[in-house]
C-alpha cells in the first residue's frame, strides 16, 4: 500500500472512484487550477456538465470567499450528491446572481429523483438573517427553484470555543464539587453542540439514501461547520470512509483541500487573535468517537487515530495541518519540507487499527439524543492531574487487569501440561521399545543352543541352554 500521506486524497482517483466522470451530469474543472479563482479551495474541483468556467467564475462572485458550490461526494446507487458552498451574497437589498442561480439549478437538475434540492444551512435561522444586515450576506430565497432551504441550528465558533473551555475547567478541577458534576457538565453544553452536529447529518443522510436527495452544505464561510456536517453524513453514508485509508481520504478532502483554518482556529505561530481560535476539529472528531461507540465494529480505525489527530491539529508537528488552506501550504513548500501525518499513521497502522473491524457496507444512523451520547473521558481528562490514575479505583480496570493476569497463568500452566505430556509420551515409547527388546532377548536364551558336550560311552549326548 501507499505510504506517502501527502497522497491519501488524490482528487483524480477519489473522482473516479465515484464515477464522476462516467455520469455525464458533472465534469472536472481546472478554474481553479492556480488557486486564482477561490484561494481556499483545491485545484481540481467537480461541477455540474452543464457550467462553463467563466459561469462559475461570475457565481462565485455571489459566494462567501469565493466558495461556490462543489461535489464532495456522488452515490453510487442514485444521482444524489453532496455539495458544499460558503453563503450567499443576497445582503439587505437581496440581490441576486443568476449564474449562481443557474449552477445551483443544474445541482438539482443533475439528480432524476422528484425529491427537492435541499439546502443545509448549519446556522440558526437568526444567524443568518441577522448576517443580510452586518455582513451583506444570508441564505437562498425564493428565486431557487426546486429547493428547500433546512436550518440546522448549531452554534458559531465562539459558542463552541466558550463550551469546551468550560468543560475542560470542570473536568480539571479538584473534586470538591461532586454533587454538582452533572449539573456543570450539562450547564457547558457541549454534549447539546454535539447532539446538534449529529442530528443535521444525519437527517442529510436519511435525505441522501432515502428519498435519493441531493444536498448543498454551507454555513456562513463553509469552513468550519460545513466540513464538519460534510464528513460526518459521508462516513455514515460511505462504508469506504470508514476503513484506515479511506478516513485519512475524508480527512485531506473536506479539512484541508477545501481550507479548514487550522492556524487561525488552534492559534498556530502563537497567534494574537484568540477570538478566532475554537476546538472545531475537536468537536467533530468527539462526533466521530460518539458514533463509533454506538458501532464499535464498524471503524477500521479506533479512538487513538482520533486523539492523535486532535493534537496534531494543534502542536504543528506535521505539515497536513499547518497553513488555512492548500494554497498556503504550496506557496511555504509543505509538501517537500515537511512530513504527512497520514505518513507517520500508516508507518503505525497497529496503533490506530481497531482490531474489532468487521466491513460492513451499508450506511450507519447514530442515536442523535443528548441522553444517548457520553463525554469522551479520553479527550477531556488527558490533561487532569487532580485525580488518581483510573488503575487506582476503578474496579472494572482491576479486574479486567485480573482476569488478564489469570488468562496469562492459565496459558502459562496449559503450555507446561502440554510439555508434561509430551515427556510422559515420550518415557512410555522408550519404556515400550525396551520392554519389547527385554522380551526378543529372553525368547532369544529360550531356544537357541550355546555349547555341546560329546560322550564317549555310546555316543549320547546332552546339550546346555542358555
Amino acid at each position: 500500500p501507499e505510504q506517502d500521506g501527502w497522497k491519501a486524497y488524490v482528487p483524480d482517483e477519489e473522482f473516479a472512484r465515484q464515477g464522476v466522470d462516467q455520469s455525464g451530469s458533472w465534469r472536472v474543472s481546472h478554474v481553479n487550477h492556480e488557486f486564482t479563482a477561490c484561494d481556499s479551495y483545491p485545484r481540481k474541483v467537480a461541477v455540474p456538465a452543464g457550467i462553463r468556467d467563466w459561469e462559475v467564475k461570475k457565481a462565485l462572485e455571489f459566494r462567501a470567499n469565493g466558495r461556490f458550490p462543489v461535489l464532495v461526494w456522488k452515490s453510487s446507487t442514485s444521482d444524489a450528491v453532496i455539495c458544499r458552498s460558503g453563503q450567499p451574497l443576497p445582503g439587505l437589498f437581496r440581490m441576486r446572481n443568476k449564474e449562481d442561480e443557474r449552477l445551483v439549478a443544474l445541482v438539482k437538475a443533475a439528480n432524476s429523483s422528484p425529491a427537492p434540492l435541499y439546502i443545509i444551512d448549519a446556522r440558526p435561522h437568526t444567524n443568518a438573517q441577522a448576517n443580510t444586515v452586518f455582513r451583506a450576506a444570508g441564505y437562498e430565497r425564493g428565486s431557487y427553484e426546486g429547493c428547500e432551504i433546512v436550518f440546522l441550528g448549531i452554534e458559531n465558533i465562539h459558542a463552541v470555543r466558550k463550551s469546551y473551555t468550560r468543560l475542560r475547567e470542570i473536568c480539571t478541577a479538584p473534586q470538591d464539587d461532586d454533587e454538582r458534576w452533572l449539573q456543570n457538565v450539562s450547564e457547558t453544553y457541549w454534549l447539546q453542540h454535539l447532539s446538534k452536529l449529529l442530528q443535521g447529518s444525519r437527517r442529510i443522510a436519511e435525505h441522501v439514501i432515502i428519498e435519493r436527495a441531493s444536498a448543498l452544505i454551507h454555513c456562513s464561510d463553509g469552513w468550519d461547520r460545513t466540513p464538519q456536517i460534510s464528513a460526518l453524513c459521508q462516513l455514515m453514508i460511505d462504508p469506504y470512509y470508514r476503513t484506515l485509508r479511506g478516513f485519512a481520504l475524508l480527512v485531506e478532502k473536506e479539512w484541508c483541500s477545501f481550507g479548514h483554518k487550522f492556524s487561525l482556529r488552534y492559534a498556530h505561530g502563537g497567534s494574537s487573535d484568540r477570538q478566532e481560535a475554537s476546538p472545531v476539529i475537536a468537536q467533530w472528531a468527539d462526533c466521530v468517537w460518539q458514533i463509533m461507540r454506538q458501532f464499535p465494529t464498524a471503524f477500521e480505525v479506533n479512538d487513538a487515530l482520533l486523539l492523535e489527530l486532535v493534537e496534531m491539529a494543534h502542536v504543528c508537528k506535521f505539515g497536513s495541518f499547518l497553513f488555512n488552506s492548500e494554497s498556503e501550504r504550496r506557496k511555504a513548500g509543505v509538501h517537500k519540507r515537511t512530513v504527512s501525518f497520514w505518513s507517520h499513521v500508516w508507518a503505525n497502522e497497529q496503533l490506530y487499527r481497531n482490531t474489532h473491524y468487521q466491513h460492513y457496507n451499508g450506511p450507519i444512523f447514530p442515536e442523535t439524543s443528548i441522553r444517548r451520547l457520553y463525554l469522551w473521558e479520553a479527550l477531556f481528562f488527558r490533561d487532569c492531574t487532580s485525580l488518581p490514575s483510573p488503575k487506582d479505583f476503578c474496579p472494572y480496570i482491576s479486574l479486567e487487569k485480573t482476569c488478564q493476569e489469570k488468562e496469562q497463568a492459565l496459558l502459562e500452566s496449559q503450555r507446561e501440561v502440554a510439555l508434561l505430556r509430551a515427556e510422559l509420551a515420550a518415557s512410555k515409547s522408550l519404556h515400550s521399545e525396551a520392554v519389547s527388546q527385554l522380551s526378543s532377548s529372553e525368547a532369544r536364551g529360550r531356544l537357541t543352543p550355546c555349547s555341546t558336550t560329546g560322550a564317549n560311552d555310546g555316543g549320547s549326548r546332552s546339550v546346555e541352554w542358555e
